[in-house]
C-alpha cells in the first residue's frame, strides 16, 4: 500500500449539494449548478477494485462531460461521452488522492450538475 493510498474498505462516501460556486487554490471556478436533471446519482467504493463506481441516469440527450476535481481544482477524472443520454457507469480512482472533498461536474449542452464529494474514514 503506498504512501496517501486509502484502503477503501472503511471509507464513507457523502455526497451533497454545492450552494455557491468553489474557488480552488489555484484560483479556478468550479461553478455551483443545479440546472441538469440527473436521476440515480451514486457513488460506492469499490474494495475489491480500490476505485469508486460512479452510475447515474441522464433522461435528457445531448453533448456530455463528466469531471471530478480534487480540492485543489486539479481535474482527476475527466471522460466526454459525446453526445449521450441514459445510464453511465464508470470506476473512478479517488484512493491515490486521499480522504477530503471532492467535487463532480457532470455537463450537457448548457446545463450541469455539481455535487460535492466528502471521502471521510
Amino acid at each position: 500500500q503506498s504512501e496517501g493510498r486509502v484502503d477503501m474498505s472503511d471509507v464513507e462516501v457523502k455526497m451533497s449539494n454545492v450552494s455557491s460556486d468553489i474557488y480552488t487554490d489555484k484560483g479556478s471556478k468550479i461553478p455551483a449548478s443545479n440546472s441538469l436533471k440527473v436521476n440515480d446519482l451514486n457513488l460506492d467504493p469499490n474494495a475489491d477494485k480500490g476505485l469508486f463506481e460512479l452510475e447515474f441516469d441522464l433522461p435528457t440527450y445531448g453533448s456530455t462531460v463528466v469531471r471530478v476535481y480534487n480540492k485543489s481544482g486539479r481535474i482527476i477524472y475527466d471522460y466526454d461521452l459525446g453526445n449521450f443520454s441514459g445510464e453511465f457507469e464508470d470506476n473512478i480512482d479517488l484512493a491515490q488522492n486521499g480522504t477530503g472533498s471532492y467535487y463532480l461536474v457532470i455537463e450537457q449542452g448548457s446545463k450541469s450538475l455539481t455535487k460535492k464529494i466528502e471521502l471521510t474514514d
